[in-house]
């Protein structure tokens, strides 16, 4: 129907103008392309209609972001980390939040001292502000932030995996043991699997967070075999 029944129950829903509208998962049936003009739609709407707010369920982490002003993270039916959109990617508080909400590359580290940590004989310059030297933590670092060649925070592996994504490569290199992951611009020559490779981030790019046990690089929670679900609370 190219949207049109969501349209449709959506233009019905506001008709009356309530103060909160419920939406569970409106795009689930729409192909890519329709559903990425319906996404436009309901941001537009949202910024249109400020006295009503939107409860948005959904599985899909593009729509809770681009439409929330506030998204809460479960796991397990408990609230894991509430935040807007930015904060929860840019600086979530907990690894859970990290792996959950896109990509990361979470690796576990020591605080050496205010600003350096280790990694596996690896000096790292990194913000420390809210762990003591000598405290086990875990550093994140978004795959997209994460650079090829020489630069700040340098760190040498063996490539393991290369994925070709059209406008871009995705890197996976093992890393001192450690499993880690970069999103490039599409490379020329991008290395060979085996090959080894130099990946480097700067420091106000990474986030320490406390330690856990969460995987040191997860891949989107799109996937079809993950099983959690965010839900995001856009309000006006």
């Amino acid at each position: 129907s190219g949207g049109q029944q969501q349209r449709v129950a959506i233009a019905r829903a506001l008709a009356i103008r309530p103060g909160v509208l419920l939406l569970d998962e409106p795009l689930s049936a729409l192909d890519a392309r329709l559903r990425s003009g319906m996404l436009a739609e309901l941001a537009r709407l949202h910024r249109e209609l400020p006295d009503v707010s939107i409860l948005y369920v959904t599985h899909d982490q593009v729509e809770a972001l681009t439409l929330a002003d506030r998204i809460a993270v479960m796991d397990r039916a408990r609230l894991q980390d509430c935040g807007t959109p930015e904060e929860l990617y840019r600086r979530p508080r907990t690894e859970f939040t990290a792996s959950f909400v896109g990509n990361a590359n979470l690796l576990p580290v020591t605080v050496t001292g205010p600003g350096r940590v280790d990694l596996a004989g690896a000096a790292l310059d990194v913000p420390t502000d809210t762990a003591a030297p000598g405290a086990a933590a875990t550093l994140c670092v978004r795959p997209h932030l994460v650079g090829i060649g020489a630069g700040p925070n340098a760190l040498t592996g063996t490539v393991t995996e290369v994925q070709w994504r059209g406008s871009t490569h995705r890197v996976h290199a093992e890393v001192a043991g450690h499993r880690l992951m970069a999103d490039l611009r599409e490379l020329r020559d991008p290395p060979a699997l085996g090959a080894p490779v130099t990946l480097h981030f700067a420091s106000e790019d990474a986030v320490l967070l406390p330690a856990g046990t969460a995987p040191e690089a997860t891949e989107s929670p799109e996937a079809p075999e993950t099983p959690k679900k965010a839900q995001a609370v856009a309000s006006g």
